[in-house]
């Protein structure tokens, strides 16, 4: 008998849950501002601001509508401008949101679609806001590292930062990120498994950057097979799971082949559980259609 996905989000809600979602963001900022271009990066949150995400992220909430802020915050423009918004006017209420889903727990930092550092050809534009940017996403990258009590090294200077039995210190890891140089030495400085780098947006390797550009590369190249297979008449998939064979597939790819791994990155991108067994057998019915899953090779 085919074993179905297990499924408990509620639908999708109304936009008058949608504008209370964002009343509630509203209400509870919690970064400081930007400041001038001369001053030096920092995020400041306090125990009681904390207790009050964490209070949230414990009750019902429903994280498709948080998700879909996170992006319409980084990406909605603004109708007078033509432009997306200065990051400046929704730093707070992105960081509120960010730390709020590392509590939680479900989403990490790569599959939110939090906003990225706008480019003009190859060249990256370092403003004062693009600068706090790029060290507010490390700062969310850490914070999942400490959330998750992924086994990392202990740094030099940086002893306790993720020490799960110890309070999350914002001004070590605002120093780290903006004082401990290139992404590079901080992936090695913090020695995650490339599993636990590839949840996180920039605080990565060259090795495992490399291995992100090859997942999206076989996923590009292989998601027209699995669309024709599944629309085969022949094809007996039920129609929860043709839903997502391409967030199998997917998850396949960031566990290399491991399926323990694959269920975990399953529930990463599309936030629902899914059996073991399952992906067990979804894994070899892509391999079956000529599809190949790289096999785990590396000891991380």
């Amino acid at each position: 008998m085919e074993e179905h996905l297990h499924i408990d989000s509620t639908s999708k809600p109304d936009e008058k849950d949608y504008e209370e979602f964002v009343k509630t963001v509203k209400a509870e900022e919690t970064a400081l501002p930007i400041e001038e271009i001369s001053t030096k990066y920092y995020y400041s949150i306090s125990e009681v601001q904390l207790e009050v995400i964490k209070r949230k992220s414990e009750s019902k909430f429903d994280l498709q509508l948080a998700l879909d802020l996170v992006q319409s915050l980084s990406y909605d423009i603004d109708p007078k401008t033509g432009l997306r918004q200065d990051y400046s006017l929704v730093r707070n209420k992105l960081m509120y949101l960010g730390i709020l889903l590392n509590i939680h727990g479900v989403v990490p930092p790569i599959y939110r679609g939090m906003r990225t550092i706008p480019t003009t050809g190859t060249s990256r534009m370092y403003s004062s806001e693009n600068n706090f940017l790029l060290n507010d996403r490390q700062l969310i990258d850490f914070h999942w590292i400490y959330c998750k009590k992924m086994p990392v090294n202990s740094i030099n200077g940086y002893k306790n930062l993720f020490n799960s039995f110890k309070p999350f210190d914002w001004d070590a890891v605002s120093k780290l990120a903006s004082f401990g140089g290139r992404f590079s030495r901080k992936s090695l400085l913090v020695g995650a498994s490339e599993f636990n780098e590839l949840q996180l947006t920039t605080v990565r390797s060259e090795t495992t950057r490399t291995r992100w550009r090859t997942i999206n590369n076989n996923l590009e190249k292989n998601q027209v097979i699995i669309r024709n297979y599944l629309d085969d008449p022949s094809c007996k998939i039920p129609p929860k799971m043709r839903d997502h064979l391409v967030n199998i597939y997917e998850a396949l790819l960031f566990a290399r082949g491991h399926s323990s791994n694959a269920v975990k990155a399953f529930e990463f991108k599309t936030g629902f559980k899914i059996p073991l067994k399952t992906m067990q057998r979804y894994a070899q019915r892509i391999r079956n259609i000529g599809i190949e899953i790289p096999e785990l090779t590396i000891k991380k």
